[in-house]
């Protein structure tokens, strides 16, 4: 029961050094996710460049509901655990609905 539009959302390998080559590529910025109230908050090990988030607003501009992508530092209703702490923040309202067309065009 998986979409078109789903389908890039994973990668299947049997290759171990692709498979490790990804996860460690996905998580050199990527910390955590949460939602804060309505908001999606992704949590990053470090800032990145404003110009770059600017072009993930306009191309996942199909996965969020209103606004932007916001780089910003924690959020007031944000609670910490203990561990490394992350740095920075994206924060967007996220749309829960349509995510499996996220990042460009669809296939279907």
């Amino acid at each position: 029961m998986i979409t078109n539009d789903e389908l890039a959302l994973y990668r299947v390998t049997d290759n171990v050094d692709v498979a490790v080559d990804e996860i460690t590529t996905f998580y050199r910025v990527y910390h955590s996710s949460r939602y804060v109230r309505d908001q999606l908050v992704i949590r990053l090990t470090r800032p990145i460049p404003e110009a770059f988030v600017a072009q993930m607003a306009y191309e996942f501009h199909d996965i969020i509901r209103d606004g932007a992508i916001l780089q910003r530092s924690a959020l007031p209703g944000e609670r910490e655990r203990a561990g490394p702490r992350p740095t920075a923040r994206l924060v967007l309202r996220f749309d829960r609905v349509h995510l499996g067309g996220c990042g460009g065009s669809s296939t279907a």
